[in-house]
This record gives structure tokens, C-alpha cells and sequence, in this order.
């Protein structure tokens, strides 16, 4: 190429880049708090039209996708190459595109794959760790080793710095993730959150569990097969906080979420859906089956571990469908309701603001326990209970036990 020729090219890149730069990003504030989902959508479409077009991780590092080759070091240098708000591609492939160390995610991005396959080979390791907000996964199939009680097997791992600086604007949508001994997802310190239209299975300890999050969804998800054994906590789509401090300030509750239309099946061991403490939760139209537990909106203990400390408030569960599909009933409840009190029974905070309105609940509650039913209440203030179908309990259709 000639000198002129090298000269005309980088005059076009600097007159495409001023305009670039004067291109202004969308409102994204509006008055009336607008909908978190549009604005979302507005903002990944400004950062993507900045960028024009996507990245291939076969072409950009060579990434190879049959699942022999090692593609950690591929994927990684594609993601550093990827500018601010690009589109990283995963071209499917006949095979998977085989890691064996976290992929970590620092900037804002999308990663897409129509289906693609990324395996992680080594146990108790994680598979895609985001660190930054504005973060889309969608599309991909996450796959691990599966070895059981390892929590630090997860295939997303998003870990915000704290409640005062969350990670926020996180999106996993349409992702296929199987076979990890701890976590599907697991997010903390996020604000502005949409996990949904995911197919998550074979997991040990909890599909999606969000620890200290504000502001989200998690609907219309496939979950099956949580796997961890009796009595031993797991759950398809739980929301807690942080509990290393007593301090809401430092720890908040989980807040202002909708879990709605997920379909959950095959928890054994414990619980489909579980706020700890939560507020202004909306559990509505889910299908629970084969569980041991449906629904529990319960307490947080305190940093010590003493005492219950903080009760849920404000939750609403809704027209949601529960059958345990167990002839002899199961050992916990179909909805269960419990606010904060001490070892002592002392209550310490009650469960405000319930509402358990047109759900039906076939199956629960253990017969050989005078405790429980398809409906409990212990440590509730102002709870409505009305309108639900209850069908074949194992004991007691509603319980309201002490405190209410």
C-alpha cells in the first residue's frame, strides 16, 4: 500500500471515530424510573452500534471448538481483544469448545453463542467469572464435571465488590447449563438483573442463588435435578443475603425481584423456590413437582450464626401450581412462612406483608410430623391467606403455627 494510500485509511478512522465519540447514548434515566428491561435493551443496543459487529473466537484467536484443543487461552485473549460493548461470537460446532481455567469477564459485553458448547474439564472450578456490569450471556451451553458438594464449581460466577459498588445490568438469557457440583449461577452485590428463559440441570447445590441482589427477574427458566440429598440444603432459584455482618447497610436484603413462571422439578432434598429474608419479592405462576419443599420464604440468621435475625417482608406468592407427586407426602411443606426468633423461641422479627393468594398445592407435608402442611405460618404479622387449592395434604392442609 502506498503512503497516500496508508494516509486516506487513517483519516477514515479518525472521521469514524469523531463520529463515534459524537454519538450521544440513550436516555437511560428516565423520570418516571422506566422499565428496567427497555433500558437495558436501549444501552446494549447504543454499545453495540458502536462497535459494529462481533468478534468470532475461532478467527480473532483461534479458538477451535472440537473438544480436544484446549480453547481457554483462545477465549481469553478474545474477550481482552474485545472492545467495550462488542459482541464476542461462539460459532457452534459439532464438538465443544473444551477449558480447564475460569474465563474471567472485565468489561462490558455480550457473549453469544447459538448454542455453541463450552465445557470446563478440571473439578471444583468455575467457568465464566464477570466481573464488570453490563454483561450479556446468552445463547451458550455451559457444561461442567459435576463433582459433588464442590460449590466452587459454577458455570457463572458474578461477584460484585460490595453493596455500595454492585455490579449492576447483568443478563443470562436462553443459556443451557448442565452438570456442576455447586452452582448455576450464582451472583452477589448485583443490581438490575435479568436471569431468564435458561434450561439449567443436573446441579448439586442451587441452579440460581443470588446473595444480596436488588432489582431483577428470574422467570420463565427450566430447572431439574438438583441433586444435593436429604436435609442437605439445595435449591432451584433461591435469593438470601450476605450474612458475614448484621448490617443492612453493609448486607442488604434481596429485593424487588419477580420469580415468575419457572418451571421446577426434581429437588429431593429440599426447596424449588426460597427468598431468606427477602423484600418485595413476587413468586407468581411457577410449576413445582417432585419436590421436598415448594416454596419457603424464610429468615436470615445473624453473622454468628446464634440467632434468626432478619424475617421476609413484603412477598408475595401467586397462582403458582405445587405437587410433590409423592403418595405418602414429603417431609416439608408446600409453602412455608416463617419470620426471625431467637433459640429460645423468643420472637425477634415477624414475617410482614404476605400474601399466599390462588395457589395449588397437592401432596406436601409429612405425615408422621404434627408440624407442617401444604400451608405454614409461624412468626407472621398481617399474612392473607385466601383462595388456594389444596388437594391430598400429608397432615395439615394450613398450619398456623405460633406467633401470628
Amino acid at each position: 500500500m502506498s503512503s497516500r494510500s496508508l494516509l486516506c485509511a487513517f483519516c477514515l478512522v479518525l472521521v469514524l471515530s469523531s463520529c463515534v465519540q459524537a454519538q450521544a447514548p440513550p436516555n437511560i434515566s428516565r423520570a418516571d424510573g422506566g422499565d428496567h428491561i427497555d433500558k437495558q435493551i436501549a444501552l446494549f443496543d447504543y454499545l453495540r452500534d458502536r462497535v459494529g459487529g462481533a468478534l468470532n473466537v475461532q478467527t480473532v484467536a483461534g479458538a477451535k471448538g472440537d473438544c480436544v484443543a484446549n480453547d481457554t487461552a483462545a477465549i481469553q485473549a478474545t474477550i481482552v481483544a474485545a472492545p467495550t460493548g462488542a459482541i464476542v461470537e461462539f460459532p457452534r460446532t459439532t464438538a465443544c469448545y473444551k477449558v480447564s481455567a475460569p474465563i474471567t469477564v472485565d468489561k462490558p459485553l455480550t457473549l453469544r453463542g447459538a448454542g455453541a458448547e463450552i465445557r470446563q474439564t478440571v473439578a471444583n472450578t468455575k467457568l465464566f467469572v464477570v466481573t464488570s456490569s453490563y454483561v450479556t450471556i446468552e445463547g451458550l451451553t455451559l457444561v461442567g464435571v459435576k463433582t459433588d458438594g464442590q460449590l466452587n464449581e459454577r458455570a457463572i460466577d458474578v461477584t460484585g465488590p460490595s453493596a455500595a459498588a454492585p455490579i449492576t445490568h447483568l443478563t443470562i438469557l436462553g443459556v443451557t447449563i448442565r452438570n456442576w457440583g455447586g452452582y448455576g449461577v450464582y451472583f452477589e452485590n448485583v443490581t438490575d438483573f435479568h436471569i431468564d428463559h435458561n434450561a439449567i440441570s443436573d446441579i448439586y447445590y442451587a441452579a440460581i442463588l443470588g446473595a444480596s441482589v436488588l432489582r431483577g427477574t428470574t422467570s420463565f427458566n427450566l430447572i431439574n435435578n438438583v441433586t444435593a440429598p436429604t436435609l442437605t440444603n439445595a435449591y432451584g432459584i433461591a435469593l438470601t443475603r450476605l450474612s458475614t455482618t448484621d448490617s443492612l447497610s453493609l448486607q442488604p436484603r434481596s429485593a424487588d425481584v419477580v420469580m415468575q413462571s419457572n418451571i421446577v422439578s426434581n429437588i429431593p432434598g429440599w426447596e424449588a423456590l426460597d427468598t431468606h429474608c427477602g423484600e418485595r419479592i413476587t413468586i407468581v405462576d411457577n410449576m413445582v413437582t417432585a419436590t421436598a419443599i415448594g416454596i419457603t420464604v424464610g429468615r436470615c440468621a445473624n453473622a454468628a450464626g446464634t440467632s434468626e435475625l432478619y424475617a421476609p417482608q413484603d412477598v408475595s406468592i401467586v397462582n403458582n401450581f405445587l405437587d410433590s407427586l409423592s403418595s405418602t407426602g414429603t417431609y416439608g411443606n408446600g409453602i412455608n412462612i416463617t419470620g426471625a426468633e431467637a433459640p429460645d423461641t423468643t420472637l425477634v422479627e415477624y414475617a410482614k406483608g404476605i400474601t399466599v393468594s390462588g395457589n395449588t398445592v397437592r401432596r406436601y407435608g409429612d405425615p408422621a410430623n404434627n408440624i407442617g402442611g401444604a400451608v405454614f405460618l409461624r412468626d407472621t404479622q398481617g399474612a392473607v391467606v385466601s383462595n388456594n387449592t389444596i388437594a391430598e395434604p400429608g397432615i395439615h392442609g394450613i398450619q398456623i403455627s405460633e406467633n401470628n
